[in-house]
């Protein structure tokens, strides 16, 4: 008698089982560096997809959506967690946990918007760069000289860009600047609650004040969308979610010396996708202070982590907005 004919299924389920053995075999830091390296992507898609929604709608509109999506997808994880999950004694933390995020998308989406999509990567970079300054006046973190002048190198990149005579728009930059300052007090608040708050009911909170908050100044400037832009508002929800998955799933498998430089593959990405999709060629000037922001805040990164530390910055160039 014949055997049975595989089905096709049956070898779809072969094959992934092959796949997953293959993968679990792999070093640990080969597994981050490429979930770090698919944070960057994704991250650098959430931002893509920010820029191609600008021309239809402002900000204000996106951070709403934004905000609501996010919450959706979150609550299921907040509602399993029961009555624990929506209970805190820390509203004030909350609420200025929520003020940095909306702060962050407002002023970061309006930079990827109005600024070409490899420099609105780069100042997102500074990030770092501020919670240096934040970790000291708000944590009680020690900062030696080395980190301080390695800061001070960084702004000097944005010096570059920014240029006097010419260069980046300078309301825009000043946006994405102010959008990762707010990325870093976004991280500090995350830290104070994260001592005595779950995760879930961080991410609860963060999706109903940001939700209530963005939802006023979206009106005053509402544009009905579409379809196919509520399928993108959609999409950049679940790109921030993802990416962040990434990031934590990399730092919890590798470490982080070997995984803080694939982070900085946002910068290829950002270039390829921004000269691909939006033909934007970024000048020399732009080049020369992307690299001193990157090289700064790799280097703060990287020392970092050879102390023993996660970078101040939570997961070195691969937070994005919330």
């Amino acid at each position: 008698m014949a055997p049975a004919p595989v089905t096709a299924p049956a070898s779809l389920r072969a094959v992934a089982t092959a796949v997953i053995r293959a993968w679990e075999r792999l070093p640990g830091n080969v597994q981050g560096a490429a979930w770090i390296t698919a944070s960057a992507l994704t991250f650098t898609l959430m931002a893509t997809t920010i820029k191609a929604l600008g021309p239809h709608m402002t900000s204000f509109e996106i951070a709403f959506f934004r905000s609501l999506f996010g919450l959706c997808i979150t609550l299921p994880f907040c509602l399993r967690a029961g009555i624990p999950g929506f209970a805190t004694r820390r509203p004030a933390l909350h609420l200025g946990r929520a003020a940095a995020g909306v702060s962050a998308m407002l002023c970061g989406y309006y930079g990827y918007i109005h600024l070409p999509l490899a420099d609105a990567v780069a100042i997102s970079f500074t990030k770092t760069l501020f919670m240096i300054v934040l970790a000291v006046l708000f944590l009680g973190e020690s900062v030696h000289r080395r980190r301080w002048s390695a800061t001070a190198v960084g702004f000097v990149g944005v010096l570059i860009m920014l240029r006097p005579g010419g260069g980046a728009p300078v309301v825009a930059t000043l946006a994405a600047l102010a959008g990762a300052a707010s990325v870093s007090a976004g991280i500090v608040f995350v830290k104070k609650l994260s001592g005595t708050e779950r995760p879930a009911t961080i991410l609860f909170y963060y999706g109903v004040i940001a939700t209530l908050a963005t939802l006023p100044p979206a009106l005053l400037v509402w544009t009905p969308p579409d379809s196919q832009q509520l399928a993108l508002l959609a999409l950049l929800a679940l790109l921030a979610v993802s990416g962040q998955f990434c990031a934590i799933r990399g730092y919890r498998v590798g470490e982080a010396t070997a995984l803080v430089p694939f982070g900085y593959s946002r910068l290829i990405f950002a270039a390829v996708i921004g000269f691909l999709l939006f033909a934007e060629v970024p000048d020399l000037w732009a080049l020369a202070g992307a690299a001193v922001i990157a090289l700064s805040t790799l280097y703060i990164g990287l020392r970092e982590a050879i102390r023993g530390k996660r970078p101040a910055s939570g997961e070195p160039g691969a937070q994005a907005p919330p």
